[in-house]
């Protein structure tokens, strides 16, 4: 990926994303870690945890050093949240409209892929 090569603009366009993403209504479940309180199992079954806080703290660290990195961080957030709610959810429903959006928003930035 270009940006790839440039590490400044990489970290520009992905601040811009995920302000989009935060500020989408269907963030609210994504935007701190799950706390154990609230899901007592979650920590049991999610290994890898990930969410918008953690992404964000990553970001303004410089983690991100190639475009992998965040793609694949912000598909763990999606996927543990289907991995740990049923379909008939709230937190379903809002990770498969949010990861929707986010893709719009990636491929209008110019820097989507598909990770395999």
């Amino acid at each position: 990926m270009e940006l790839d090569n440039d590490q400044d603009k990489l970290t520009a366009v992905l601040r811009q994303v995920l302000h989009q993403i935060k500020e989408n209504p269907n963030s609210w479940a994504f935007l701190e870690p799950v706390e154990e309180t609230q899901a007592p199992e979650y920590y049991k079954i999610i290994k890898l945890p990930m969410d918008l806080q953690s992404v964000s703290e990553r970001l303004r660290s410089g983690y991100y050093s190639c475009l992998r990195l965040f793609l694949a961080d912000m598909r763990r957030i999606f996927n543990n949240c289907k991995t740990f709610n049923e379909r008939n959810t709230d937190y379903y429903r809002s990770a498969i409209s949010l990861e929707k959006f986010y893709v719009s928003k990636m491929k209008e930035a110019g820097i989507w892929m598909e990770l395999t």
